[in-house]
């Protein structure tokens, strides 16, 4: 079955990934061993590692759930996961900066999903998607290296930039905020990309979305 998702232990040396067969694998690249860690109940179609916890993995899968697994405890087809969080719809992306874990949903009503991995089990709360990009499931989600904000991807070529609105900054507040409060980082906005042709009318989706860790560029 095809790999949907891949990332690498923060230490090296060993490649998480997700499946199509629901299964999520450790790939130790110097010994080409492949070991199971746990699966889900559907595809998985992101994994995710974050450096302050590398026995942490993530994992995210059209089945509704993100599930937080520990390899050092557990690990085989039929392991528990240390946590799971449920969510309003199947995942489609997932992006990890301790403590939040950012989820982009299938459905545009459901948008992204923030959950606090320091508490367990987490509660997946709705962030609202700028209107440029909530006509479509985000295709592609990313959280802010500072935690002032995150990024979506839509399927129509464009970026939405989002900074969070509480005064207290950081997403966990965002998800709180009055929807009216003012933005310490500026107003919402979006731009287009990925389009070609004289008239710009070739349109191709964001699939993916990183932040470069030494300055705010983004990679889309």
């Amino acid at each position: 079955m095809a790999a949907l998702a891949a990332a690498f232990a923060p230490q090296g040396g060993i490649l998480f990934s997700g499946g199509a067969d629901a299964a999520v694998r450790s790939f130790e690249l110097s010994t080409g061993g492949l070991s199971a860690v746990g699966s889900h109940g559907g595809p998985v179609v992101a994994v995710a590692t974050a450096e302050p916890h590398p026995s942490m993995v993530l994992s995210a899968s059209l089945d509704k759930t993100v599930a937080v697994w520990d390899p050092r405890a557990s690990s085989g087809a039929g392991a528990k996961p240390a946590s799971t969080v449920a969510l309003p719809e199947r995942a489609l992306c997932l992006d990890l900066r301790w403590p939040h874990a950012l989820v982009g949903t299938g459905a545009a009503a459901a948008g992204a999903q923030l959950i606090d991995l320091r508490y367990a089990p987490g509660e997946a709360k709705p962030l609202k998607l700028h209107q440029s990009v909530s006509r479509f499931p985000p295709r592609s989600v990313a959280l802010f290296p500072g935690g002032e904000g995150f990024c979506a991807g839509s399927h129509d070529g464009r970026v939405a930039v989002h900074f969070h609105s509480s005064s207290a900054g950081g997403p966990a507040g965002a998800a709180a905020a009055a929807p009216k409060a003012k933005a310490p980082w500026g107003e919402d906005f979006s731009f287009k990309c990925h389009r070609q042709g004289a008239d710009k009318d070739r349109i191709y989706g964001v699939g993916a979305l990183s932040f470069f860790p030494a300055k705010p560029h983004l990679l889309a």
